[in-house]
């Protein structure tokens, strides 16, 4: 189960494949389906193993799989019962699990989800409380609790844990931990759009001796790595070209201050011996982090004007086929 990946590529080619470009907007399965058990948790009602879980939902949050697991493991195998309802059977197959490695923190996880209904969500969450505790340093545990806890009508402690998740993971470094600092930072901005801000810019855009520091933030993007993508952002020298600079700020932008990446995407763009093409790109970005910070309305309009005739051409064929799919 991949979460939707933010389209970093320098290949300037892409930049004639506008369906291609889809792929940024694209959700992955886990969202979805974690975007229904939430709506679900406020709407549903009905009976529950015990009076203390009555009102919540039947089905317990789905597993946020590890990185490069393949589907005919047995724990995708064990996941997808899990997410299917079928929890009897895969209560089963992560007790096999556990009981090989007593340490796997993603079977520990399966098995407290899939006694949802026998123990009842309340029993749930306490044991994932637990297992946060075990496993201090855990992201993955870490998102599931936050999970459950949404759940249970808890948005304070959801929140608490969503910012765990983000912040382990994305000190572990790992593929996975940054999978999920990834996911639960989604889940902490539903408004905003999935991943990370896209780059849009081509190291063929830039002089040789920056090439190397954008495909460095083109990588710590694509793999989720923030901490990463900041540090390098965060040492681009303010002599550096305009377009460096407004990609080290899409590489940087973060969803809980959108506004500070919009203001200086506009002062690039101002600067007098900004290009035309740098000007128009940053602009287009800024327009592209309001409406991934979930000012969705407010960003189509610098979309859309990025679609116009006399903008760079460069910059149009990029924001020709964003203004489709984001803004209708």
């Amino acid at each position: 189960m991949n979460d939707a990946a933010a389209r970093t590529g320098d290949d300037t080619r892409s930049a004639d494949r506008p369906a291609s470009r889809r792929a940024i907007w694209r959700v992955g399965a886990f969202a979805l389906v974690v975007a229904a058990l939430l709506a679900a948790s406020v709407a549903m009602t009905g009976p529950a193993p015990r009076a203390a879980d009555s009102g919540f939902p039947k089905e317990p949050p789905p597993l946020a799989l590890p990185t490069n697991v393949a589907d005919d493991s047995a724990i995708a195998k064990a996941a997808a019962m899990l997410a299917t309802g079928v929890l009897d059977a895969a209560r089963s197959e992560f007790t096999d699990l556990v009981a090989n490695d007593h340490d796997d923190v993603v079977a520990q996880t399966g098995l407290i989800l899939s006694r949802w209904r026998t123990t009842g969500p309340v029993s749930v969450e306490r044991d994932l409380q637990q297992l946060v505790k075990e496993y201090p340093e855990s992201a993955f545990a870490a998102l599931h609790l936050g999970l459950v806890q949404t759940m249970l009508h808890e948005p304070r402690a959801a929140r608490t844990s969503f910012d765990s998740a983000v912040e382990l993971g994305r000190d572990a470094g790992d593929a996975t931990s940054l999978r999920m600092a990834r996911l639960a930072d989604d889940l902490l901005h539903p408004d905003a759009f999935r991943g990370d801000l896209p780059v849009l810019v081509s190291t063929s855009e830039l002089p040789e001796t920056e090439r190397t520091t954008l495909q460095r933030l083109l990588r710590a993007v694509g793999v989720g790595d923030h901490n990463t993508a900041a540090d390098i952002a965060g040492k681009v020298p303010r002599d550096a070209s305009a377009l460096l600079r407004a990609a080290a700020l899409a590489a940087a932008f973060d969803k809980d201050t959108p506004q500070l990446t919009v203001d200086r995407l506009g002062a690039i763009a101002d600067e007098p011996t900004t290009t035309t093409s740098a000007r128009d790109r940053a602009r287009m970005l800024s327009a592209l982090a309001l409406a991934w910070g979930g000012s969705r309305a407010e960003g189509c309009v610098g979309l859309r004007a990025a679609t116009q005739p006399g903008i760079d051409a460069g910059t149009r064929r990029l924001a020709v086929p964003i203004a489709k799919e984001i803004c209708g």
